[in-house]
Formats: C-alpha cells, structure tokens, sequence
C-alpha cells in the first residue's frame, strides 16, 4: 500500500518512489518510473534476488544495509511525519516508546 499512500500524499514527489516502488528501485539508471508510471509497490523483489546472492535469505545487500536504504531518518522532509526509523533505533539514537 506505500505507493497508493504516496501517490494521494499531498507534496508527493517522484523521488519518493526510491523507498516506495519496487519498479522505481530495480529500474536502470535514468529509466526511473515517475508517479505517473510507478506500477509497483514494495514486494519482495526489492530487497530479495530470486536467483540467489551470498547474503542469508537471498537478500540483494547485507541485512543491514538492505533495511537501511529506507528505514533511516534525517535526510528526507516529507510533508507528514513519516513512521519512525528503524536505523536509528537500532543504534540507540532516538528514543522508543515501551
């Protein structure tokens, strides 16, 4: 459901789709669907290689950096709050509620 939220978000940008369309993250360089083309959203293909890789689980980069390439903060302005992220509370930098 993240690129139907995206594509009705008010201040909604084609740059977005980096973290909310598998289409727009697995495109060629400069062959980056925009808003009007993204079909996409987030599947598995975005972070697993279905032909396999030497990461567990198939994953396209270490589990680390494979999370990481969305679920971080402080370099992206939505114009709502977005959910928070999952990089900095792992590292102990933000805080959590429980």
């Amino acid at each position: 459901h993240s690129l139907t939220t995206l594509k009705d978000a008010e201040g909604r940008e084609d740059f977005c789709l980096m973290c909310h369309s598998t289409d727009y993250k697995l495109a060629a360089e400069g062959e980056e669907p925009t808003l009007e083309t993204a079909l996409h959203d987030i599947e598995c293909a975005l972070c697993h290689d279905m032909h396999g890789t030497n990461e567990e689980n198939n994953l396209r980069l270490d589990t680390w950096n494979t999370c990481v390439q969305c679920h971080r903060n402080g370099d992206i302005e939505p114009p709502e709050e977005p959910l928070p992220s999952q990089k900095e509370m792992v590292m102990g930098t933000i805080p959590v509620d429980g």
